[in-house]
């Protein structure tokens, strides 16, 4: 059967997510300490989630670091996302996916886990050749704790560039123009999260002229101090698995 699935406070974001360890942002870093602060042992440390956008596997995904396998007895399926996993001990390693109940992976390559950094790799691409893409989870330079902080990346296949607006009580709030397909380089230059206004807003993806091409049914809520991404996944055209809003909440414990 192949692979199948914070110390003090996390910067005034005032939510915490347990990941085997307490966790505190600055670039989302972590630290270590105890009761005295002079006397503690820093172990470098790191650690990543992974979202599945992947929409041709639905047995599901499992993966694996080196040989470790993550996730042997849940796979991951689309559209969903494991929690942050760690600490890892910072490196570079060998990461596979493979389809739940197989034994070849259909992605294999390698990822690098910095220390006091949290990363997030997406898993999507066309059937039979998955991509990935892997970003680093780091807080704005101007972090504003009464803002909210959202990213996006479009790794839906057949897609166009999109707009992405935020629909609330006001006006529609543009946060994205243009964004065609990511790849790893781009979505490197698209990973720093950017504040907007926290409040409940409806996720629409629109076209260059404005058309509605995808909208997420539920709203949901930006909360200030929050970080969020939105993807596009799903594939364009296609009735069974259409270009949809993904929404992911990275710290959703209040």
């Amino acid at each position: 059967m192949f692979y199948g699935k914070q110390i003090k406070k996390l910067m005034n974001l005032k939510k915490n997510f347990v990941l085997l360890m307490t966790v505190i942002m600055g670039g989302l870093a972590f630290t270590a300490c105890n009761n005295d602060d002079d006397d503690y042992t820093y172990y470098p440390q790191s650690a990543f989630q992974i979202i599945n956008a992947y929409p041709y596997a639905e047995e599901g995904l499992g993966f694996a670091l080196g040989q470790q396998k993550i996730n042997p007895n849940q796979p991951l399926k689309y559209a969903e996302k494991t929690p942050y996993l760690g600490p890892i001990t910072p490196n570079q390693y060998d990461y596979t996916a493979g389809i739940s109940g197989t034994q070849t992976p259909i992605l294999d390559t390698t990822i690098r886990l910095r220390d006091s950094i949290y990363h997030t790799s997406i898993i999507y691409g066309p059937e039979g050749f998955p991509n990935s893409i892997f970003v680093d989870d780091i807080q704005p330079s101007d972090f504003d704790q009464s803002k909210a902080n959202v990213r996006f990346f479009n790794v839906a296949e057949n897609t166009i560039p999109l707009d992405v607006n935020l629909l609330g009580s006001g006006e529609p709030i543009k946060v994205v123009s243009g964004r065609d397909a990511d790849n790893q380089n781009t979505a490197k230059q698209n990973q720093v999260f950017e504040p907007v206004t926290a409040g409940v807003y409806t996720i629409q993806f629109t076209d260059e002229s404005g058309g509605e091409v995808a909208k997420r049914e539920e709203t949901v809520t930006l909360s200030a101090g929050g970080y969020y991404t939105i993807i596009a996944r799903g594939v364009k055209g296609d009735t069974e698995k259409p270009l949809a809003v993904g929404f992911v909440d990275h710290f959703p414990q209040q």
